[in-house]
């Protein structure tokens, strides 16, 4: 049988999102307990794992044991009856705020005990405590949330009251995760380019953003920061790890290798040109080639130029365009030279830093400027774009379909919801999609990609699809290459034919010879 996706839900405090709790019975625990109908929105959704956004889900609630979850848990008792949580094993796990343990840590017993759900109660009613990811969480599928102190008890008295005196029966709950829906959603990825996991991301992103190119308005947003005490010096001194004489900086990625933080903020530049200059597509292209090819190397420069160079076809505009796009990106009268001059592009990219300074963690990614929550894998966030998504594509629908067939398993679906949950195994997700596209296209990637991919990788279609160019392009130079292909048919025909008539005649005029 297969291992059930999990929902881990930790329960603390107040949230920003448009998520909601309810109380579906039994009914003499709502009399008792809760207002008829009483719908709960006083809870936050923690920063790691998966948040099936736009679904809705029901389970029984049971308390963990041990309560605070920082050990192995043990199977909760059965009823007088002998009656299991229920089933199938699905259940949400009541769990109680502690000291002894990290919260990812409650997250990950739950999960690997099969839970459904987690109450983490904490002792202040009205902080807010945001749940920021702390680097151990990250392989966690499940997600969590976090309900104020006040809910939480409740849930632990009702679930005591109804094994006390409710024999058999459990204290169930729906969770819904709602989403605003438009027709073009708004993403903007908060890009940290040292950062591998992000580029990982992006890369696997990038193969299929392609298919919501025409619903996502996107914006990339890099992290930088500046030099407090260069400002005392008009940023007119010259700092190696810092263009704009300290307004914009990185930290030396190296050490004593070749590379300076001054190398990373100059690639920002460009990727913003190439994002300015060509649009989103240009941008995830590019993107994917640089995590492959200039992760680790020690020209940043000529890697970016390299990378530029296999994107540029008869379907792209020059190389100067970039260029003239970072040359002119420095403003002249603001210094003597470009490594203290202020750069406008870096500016503009300052300022969408300050206007969205909700992200408090790098990298980020918001939708509908509101944060997204939970692990930065492809298939969580796709779901969530889709989610948000008044018209889905096709594409969309697709990978719906495998987020419901998958997600079947969690507790009850909410009736007559269209809104599809989401599947752990992001490869297994992918991999249908991912085989169509790149077996269709294959050999106008190779013809395209030439000597750029190695006899390794040519039995690895998957990865290889994920490092050439959209398949926007590929269906262009296709296109092309059959118009090409159906002009030498149209010509080879021809040049048959007339071959035909001359043997004919040939033939003709040899019989006449013979007859004379």
């Amino acid at each position: 049988m297969k291992r059930l996706l999990q929902i881990i839900f930790v329960l603390i405090l107040l949230s920003q999102y448009n998520c909601t709790l309810k109380i579906l019975g039994p009914k003499e625990i709502i009399s008792e307990f809760f207002q008829q109908n009483k719908i709960f929105d006083d809870y936050s959704i923690s920063n790691f794992g998966f948040v099936p956004y736009g679904s809705s889900f029901r389970a029984p609630i049971q308390l963990a044991e041990p309560f605070s979850a920082c050990q192995q848990l043990k199977m909760p008792k059965k009823s007088k009856n002998n009656n299991a949580i229920n089933q199938n094993n699905q259940f949400i796990l009541i769990v109680q705020k502690t000291t002894e343990c990290s919260f990812v840590t409650q997250v990950r017993n739950a999960e690997q005990f099969g839970a459904s759900m987690a109450d983490d109660t904490y002792q202040h009613s009205k902080e807010v405590i945001p749940i920021d990811q702390n680097g151990n969480g990250q392989n966690i599928g499940i997600p969590s949330i976090l309900v104020s102190k006040s809910l939480g008890d409740t849930l632990v008295k009702s679930i005591k009251y109804t094994n006390k005196n409710l024999d058999g029966q459990q204290v169930k709950i729906q969770v819904s995760f709602k989403v605003r829906k438009y027709k073009v959603t708004d993403m903007k990825l908060f890009v940290d380019i040292e950062n591998l996991s992000e580029l990982i991301f992006i890369r696997n992103f990038g193969s299929q953003f392609v298919q919501l190119i025409d619903y996502v308005n996107f914006t990339p947003i890099y992290d930088n920061y500046y030099c407090p005490d260069c400002e005392l010096k008009d940023f007119q001194e010259i700092i190696p790890q810092c263009l704009g004489g300290g307004r914009y900086c990185q930290f030396d990625p190296d050490e004593d290798g070749p590379l300076t933080g001054r190398d990373f903020i100059e690639e920002q530049i460009r990727q913003l040109c190439i994002q300015k200059e060509f649009g989103s597509l240009y941008w995830w292209n590019y993107m994917r080639l640089y995590q492959k090819n200039c992760y680790n190397t020690e020209d940043l420069y000529k890697c970016s130029i390299q990378q530029q160079n296999i994107l540029v076809d008869p379907f792209y505009e020059k190389l100067e365009t970039i260029k003239q796009c970072y040359d002119n990106s420095f403003d002249q009268s603001s210094g003597s030279s470009r490594l203290v001059q202020k750069n406008i592009i870096l500016e503009e990219n300052r300022k969408n830093i300050k206007d969205y300074g909700y992200i408090n963690q790098w990298p980020g990614l918001s939708i509908n400027n509101i944060p997204y929550r939970g692990s930065l894998y492809t298939n969580n966030v796709l779901e969530a774009i889709c989610a948000s998504l008044s018209q889905p594509p096709e594409f969309c629908n697709y990978y719906n379909h495998l987020f419901q067939s998958q997600h079947q398993e969690i507790g009850s679906k909410e009736p007559n919801s269209t809104e599809q949950e989401h599947t752990k195994d992001e490869n297994y997700l992918g991999y249908a999609w991912i085989l169509a596209i790149a077996l269709s296209a294959w050999i106008i990637f190779s013809i395209i990609m030439g000597g750029y991919m190695s006899n390794d990788e040519v039995s690895k279609y998957v990865q290889i699809y994920e490092n050439q160019l959209s398949r926007k392009s590929d269906i262009e130079v296709q296109k092309k290459r059959q118009s090409i292909q159906k002009d030498q048919q149209i010509t080879d025909a021809q040049n048959q034919e007339e071959t035909t008539q001359n043997q004919q005649i040939e033939l003709k005029e040899s019989l006449n010879s013979n007859e004379q």
